[in-house]
């Protein structure tokens, strides 16, 4: 699901339960909170304020293409039984992985 640029009004993007790729940008200046699935080669990129991104349970080994942007930017990545490739992860000041 391409999504483009989110409007500023936009804090909180739940894809969760989404299975096909998220692609998504946060809006100009809005601290954004993106949740998304694990295991799905997603492409989102936060705002220049401070991002939150969770990424779920993944049992699948994937590269993800996240880019925290500009701010300080926090990603949560939860584990499971999967390895994780962050060659496409870039711009978070806190990375945590949940094992």
């Amino acid at each position: 699901m391409t999504l483009g640029t989110l409007s500023t009004s936009t804090t909180v993007l739940d894809a969760s339960a989404f299975t096909p790729i998220v692609s998504a940008t946060g809006g100009a200046a809005t601290a954004t909170t993106f949740t998304l699935k694990g295991g799905v080669v997603h492409n989102v990129t936060g705002s220049t304020a401070a991002d939150t991104f969770s990424i779920s349970t993944s049992n699948s080994n994937t590269a993800y293409n996240i880019d925290g942007g500009a701010g300080t930017d926090t990603l949560t990545l939860n584990m499971g039984t999967a390895t994780f490739t962050d060659t496409n992860v870039d711009n978070f000041e806190v990375i945590n992985y949940v094992v």
